[in-house]
């Protein structure tokens, strides 16, 4: 179906980027290529540049999620999502930069989130803050 054109849905390169990461010798490239895929899908939706950092920060690409926790704050700087995933990810990271943190932690911090989702996000960022 997705030679054809026929599934054309976000989930469905999402399944075929699981289905390659556990087929042996498969490139890693071609696992990211289907794991990120979903952005040209729809490259204004915060929810694709989500899912693809979680895809690269699972692949131990650090850098290219946190640029795409930075397009997803872009495409919706109103959800906190975006820097709390950044966060994370540089807590994850061995390699991380001092600027990267600042950005998720100011963007947290500095704004009332509410608790709407049961999330507290300035006290989360001022927990990790420590451990950079």
């Amino acid at each position: 179906g997705l030679r054809k054109g026929l599934a054309t849905d976000d989930w469905a390169h999402e399944a075929l980027g699981v289905a390659l990461q556990s087929a042996p010798g498969t490139n890693p490239d071609e696992v990211e290529r289907a794991m990120v895929s979903g952005i040209d899908l729809d490259p204004a939706s915060a929810k694709a540049y989500l899912k693809a950092a979680q895809a690269l920060a699972d692949l131990k690409k650090h850098d290219q999620a946190f640029a795409f926790c930075k397009r997803a704050a872009e495409c919706s700087p109103n959800d906190p999502t975006p820097y709390a995933n950044a966060l994370a990810y540089a807590e994850q990271a061995t390699d991380v930069k001092s600027d990267t943190v600042a950005w998720a932690a100011s963007n947290l911090l500095h704004r009332d989130w509410g608790t709407s989702d049961g999330i507290d996000y300035p006290r989360k960022a001022r927990e990790l803050l420590p451990r950079f």
